[in-house]
């Protein structure tokens, strides 16, 4: 892939990482009188104040990522407070209820959005984001192997949970029990492939499409099904967010 094709799939990640999260701001506004609102990233803001703050903070780090204004400030300062998240708020939820597999996940899709900030501020600081690789530059290598972690938790969860992830396969697709496993064993093999820092773009590209595809044949036909769930809408963001995760992933730890 030429230098110029892993900057187009750079610009595109960010693009499909950002949005998700100016849209995650205003649901926070919309629903910050809501039960939903527990079910919207980052899945921390207690009160309808703390929402409306959260709501203005995801649409300010949407709007720099998306346009690149500041983006080498706003992104690992974003990510430093969604690390803080985790670590303050997340981990001693999840050490509490150990077994709950919804405070997991939550947790760790707060930690892949702070991952990938790390790697994307590492990017926006380079003169050529795919030319000068961020690999030594310790926040995008912390970002690399904090990202690699979450998709263990993602696969693990899937083999855990395996018989509720295959209800989640649409009744029209054949042999769902076999695609909730390949889809567990995906994550899986792609944390192997972040964590040792190894054919990311590959696997970077083929866990965006996996994402995307959860997107297209899970999530949207329950957002259309009821247009007005808060729940169904984050739902459906979140793996649209990871899709672009995935892609600055494979495009700024891949050789030009």
């Amino acid at each position: 892939m030429t230098g110029w094709a892993s900057d187009r799939l750079l610009r595109v990640g960010r693009y499909l990482f950002a949005l998700p999260l100016g849209l995650f701001g205003v649901q926070h506004v919309i629903y910050a009188h809501s039960p939903d609102l527990a079910n919207i990233p980052p899945h921390i803001a207690g009160s309808a104040a703390a929402a409306y703050v959260y709501g203005v903070v995801l649409l300010a780090a949407s709007v720099s990522l998306v346009t690149g204004w500041r983006a080498k400030t706003v992104a690992p300062t974003f990510g430093a407070v969604l690390l803080l998240d985790f670590l303050v708020i997340h981990v001693p939820r999840i050490l509490a209820d150990i077994g709950s597999g919804n405070l997991r996940t939550r947790g760790f899709e707060t930690l892949a959005l702070a991952a990938t900030a790390f790697v994307l501020g590492a990017a926006s600081g380079a003169t050529d984001p795919v030319v000068e690789r961020p690999e030594p530059r310790l926040p995008a290598q912390a970002g690399r192997l904090l990202f690699a972690a979450c998709l263990v938790q993602s696969g693990v969860q899937h083999f855990l949970r395996f018989s509720v992830i295959a209800t989640l396969v649409p009744s029209w697709m054949p042999a769902r029990t076999i695609l909730a496993a390949v889809a567990g064993a995906g994550f899986l093999t792609a944390a192997v492939s972040f964590g040792c820092g190894r054919f990311m773009r590959l696997s970077g590209v083929l866990l965006a499409t996996m994402f995307l595809i959860f997107v297209a044949s899970v999530h949207a036909p329950r957002v259309a099904h009821d247009l007005h769930d808060g729940h169904q809408w984050a739902n459906l963001l979140v793996p649209v967010c990871l899709s672009g995760a995935a892609l600055i992933f494979a495009a700024v730890f891949s050789p030009p």
